[in-house]
């Protein structure tokens, strides 16, 4: 199998999560946690603490809601995990936005993804709908197939049942 494209996260620090809102505010973030990393000590801070430590510290600073930032600085942590505190440091620390994008609010980018796509009032019973997982570049989208599991996901999600057990009640191989 021959993989192309750039699929290492070392090769991508500063654009593997431009499809996340924050990513507008990765060069604070990416400014923030490079100074944690370079001052960090051994703590009894869980990861949780020190990623909302680091992502308020830049809410303040930029005078933003902290939940715009927590999962950019998420992302940023696990990178540094991923590909190296080095290699996270010999990065610009871009933001790969058009002008277009990187004015939008959190409401507008909500108000675009909530919108119909002209299904109608049965378009429950198509075959496939649209999805989009990536609200920056249009053609990043695919069709799915809706099925019984997608459809009903997550209302048989509800039902109480073993987690090491098929749908059917019996064990697997796993279990």
């Amino acid at each position: 199998m021959l993989l192309q494209g750039h699929y290492y996260l070392k090769d991508q620090i500063d654009s593997s999560h431009t499809f996340l809102y924050g990513h507008r505010y990765w060069p604070q973030v990416k400014r923030a946690i490079a100074d944690h990393a370079a001052t960090w000590t051994q703590t009894n801070d869980s990861l949780a603490d020190q990623i909302l430590k680091i992502a308020n510290r830049v809410a303040n600073e930029l005078k933003i809601d902290v939940s715009l930032v927590v999962g950019i600085t998420a992302a940023g942590f696990m990178t540094v995990q991923q590909a190296g505190l080095e290699a996270f440091n010999a990065t610009a620390g871009e933001v790969l936005l058009d002008s277009k994008h990187a004015k939008k609010s959190p409401e507008q980018m909500l108000k675009e993804r909530a919108k119909d796509d002209s299904q109608g009032f049965f378009g429950f019973l198509l075959e496939f709908h649209d999805c989009k997982f990536n609200s920056i570049v249009p053609e990043r989208m695919f069709r799915q197939r809706m099925t019984t599991t997608t459809i009903l996901g997550p209302w048989t999600s509800l039902t109480p049942r073993n987690p090491c057990s098929n749908d059917r009640g019996e064990g697997n191989e796993y279990s």
